[in-house]
Formats: C-alpha cells, structure tokens, sequence
C-alpha cells in the first residue's frame, strides 16, 4: 500500500513539474522575457550586463524602451532603444535639440527625463525627415555613443520584439 502511494505522488509530482516548465516556456514565449543589455547606447538608463524584463504584447507609446531585432540593422541579434516618434510624424534636431511634429504641434525635446534616461540633446544631427508608415523612429539615451535611427533609418513596427518595463 505505501508503495502505491509513493509511486502516485511521484507521478504527481512529475506532471506538476512538466506542467510549471510548459507554463513557464510559454510565458517567455509569448508574453514576458529577460534580456541583458550589450553595450553602452542607453547609458546612463541601462548599463552592460544589466537584465531588463520586457513583455511581448500590447503597443508602445513614446519614450518607450523597446527591444528590436538588430541583426539586419546592425548585425547584432537584438538592440535596445527608445521610442522618440512614429509613422507620419516629423522628427529633425536643430542645434542638438529634437524636434518632434505630430499632426502640426511640434514639440523639442532638450533635456526632458524619461525614466533615468534623457531625451536631451542630440549631438549628431537629423535632418527634418517623416517617420514612414509601419515604422518608429528610435534613439539610445547615450547620444553620443548610440547606433540607432540616425544611422540605420526607421525602424519596422514588426521588428519591435518586446516593451521594457
């Protein structure tokens, strides 16, 4: 009889096992994941090697931190930048200030915080350009040391892979 027990407890116990690892492979998969950041393009927000958590569902607003499938942009897997305009609006610096039109206001940005990070000045400079439909226009909060739109372009919304929070 002890026997019988032993053996159904263990079974249970497997099974609740296998179930957590499907749920938590599924959760990673589809919903919320880790990442570590490489590099120093967000400073001073993220650092090197720091772990940020992201989840995979819903919309990004401005000034959020996304992560992007970098490999055809800058041949890295995955990048991490900030959401600083989306399709159809203009987006220029003039003197390092960042200028954002969206259905004719236009707002700059110089030295406004979001988060750690700052929006601030953009030391390399972007000509008045219209965010294409489909895609954002992204910048690392380390202007100075950053990869990002002003090089590679806008960005598809399809390639947003996950949102940090």
């Amino acid at each position: 009889m002890e026997n019988k027990k032993t053996k159904k407890t263990g079974t249970i116990l497997i099974i609740l096992l296998v179930a957590l690892l499907f749920l938590f492979v599924g959760i990673r998969t589809y919903f919320i994941d880790w990442y570590t950041v490489s590099g120093g393009s967000m400073l001073p927000t993220y650092t090197e090697g720091q772990i940020v958590f992201a989840h995979k569902v819903g919309n990004a607003d401005r000034f959020d931190v996304v992560i992007i499938e970098g490999e055809t942009l800058v041949g890295q897997d995955l990048i991490i930048k900030r959401i600083v305009a989306f399709e159809g609006e203009e987006v220029w610096t003039e003197k390092g200030v960042l200028f954002v039109c969206s259905n004719g206001v236009t707002t700059s940005y110089a030295n406004e915080e979001y988060g750690k990070g700052q929006v601030g000045l953009v030391p390399k400079e972007i000509k008045r350009q219209t965010v294409p439909q489909g895609h954002v226009f992204v910048l690392g909060d380390n202007r100075k040391d950053s990869i990002d739109s002003r090089t590679f372009g806008a960005v598809p919304v399809e390639m947003i892979e996950a949102i940090v929070f």
